[in-house]
């Protein structure tokens, strides 16, 4: 059985092959060669312990058991943090236990790249991505694979975060990093990705004047707290309850024991 730390994991996974199996799986989820079901999860006061089960023919199955704790952003602790366990499509013999922490971080900013590649238009060429955290720089690693962008623009709530990973990646930004994103640029592919309700942008702020701005696409992956509202582009305040409705068996009514 192979057992890969989280350091093994950061060594080892390369951000252009895994963008391949991604697009690999998607195709194969398409085509009725995957079983994918809901994810499930049972749900504490402070936060939420998921699990996501599925198979891929010729791969195999996997499971990632994941948590969910948003106030460890105040502690200095990741808010997602698991395993990955793999076992074989023929016996279930258990292959292999993965640190799941970065292959989650980077597996949400890979499937936005893999949708950049496929969807966006050929003539976009100034990538923004709303948010500074774990997404920003997984976003960050994995959509500039897909073609050469003019600009790389970072924008957050939190402008010194904002500034502090255009620094870091000052071959792949232009530099620019504010606070809050005014406008969206013409022809532009944003990236938004948050996990705190703080992180809102309304429609007021992200939507242009210009007619030919429609351009844009735009993709909101990682959002456990926000809600778009369909058809208009605005993100939406959520309730508790809709906090945790990509979770089956997590939703606030269903309180745990005492």
């Amino acid at each position: 059985m192979l057992v890969l730390s989280k350091h093994d994991v950061d060594g080892l996974l390369s951000a252009p092959a895994m963008l391949d199996a991604l697009e690999a799986g998607f195709r194969a989820y398409s085509t009725g060669q995957a079983s994918v079901p809901p994810r499930t999860a049972a749900r504490a006061p402070a936060g939420l312990l998921g699990a996501m089960p599925g198979w891929v023919a010729q791969r195999g199955f996997a499971l990632k058991a994941v948590s969910v704790f948003p106030a460890n952003a105040e502690r200095g602790l990741p808010t997602h943090q698991g395993v990955i366990t793999l076992f074989d499509e023929q016996d279930g013999s258990l292959l292999s236990v993965i640190d799941g922490e970065h292959i989650t971080a980077m597996r949400t900013g890979g499937g936005a790249a893999v949708s950049v590649r496929h969807l966006a238009r050929s003539d976009a060429k100034i990538l923004t991505i709303l948010g500074a955290g774990v997404q920003g720089h997984a976003h960050l690693a994995t959509v500039p694979l897909t073609r050469d962008f003019t600009t790389i623009r970072v924008s957050s709530r939190n402008p010194g975060r904002a500034a502090a990973l255009a620094a870091h990646n000052v071959a792949r930004t232009s530099g620019t990093a504010t606070g809050q994103l005014r406008e969206a640029p013409h022809r532009t592919i944003s990236q938004t990705e948050t996990t705190t309700a703080a992180s809102r942008a309304s429609s007021q702020r992200t939507r242009p004047s210009r007619p030919e701005v429609s351009a844009a696409i735009a993709l909101s992956l990682g959002d456990i707290s926000t809600a778009t509202a369909a058809g208009d582009g605005r993100t939406l305040p959520t309730s508790e309850a809709s906090t945790y409705r990509i979770w089956l068996g997590a939703q606030p009514e269903r309180q745990p024991a005492p």
